[in-house]
Order: structure tokens, then C-alpha cells, then sequence
């Protein structure tokens, strides 16, 4: 639930940071880092 819910939060001044264009891509690896990191311990 919740640590899926991690990744779906990469908007940046509304902007959809998926789409390299927008030049906010760094925000959707911030979110996996996170995600891997809370949810499962993972270091990296």
C-alpha cells in the first residue's frame, strides 16, 4: 500500500517528472531510492 504510494509522488510545480522533458527526473530516482529504503531496508 503505503510504500507503493512513495513512488507516485514526482510532480514538481505540477510538472509529471516522468517525462524527462520537464527536466525533474532526478525527483522519480529520489522516490525509488526512498521507496526501496523505507519500505524494504535496503541500503544503497
Amino acid at each position: 500500500g503505503a510504500c507503493a504510494e512513495i513512488r507516485r509522488w514526482v510532480y514538481d510545480g505540477g510538472k509529471d517528472c516522468h517525462n524527462r522533458e520537464n527536466q525533474c527526473y532526478g525527483q522519480v530516482i529520489r522516490r525509488d531510492q526512498e521507496s526501496a529504503l523505507t519500505c524494504w531496508g535496503i541500503n544503497q
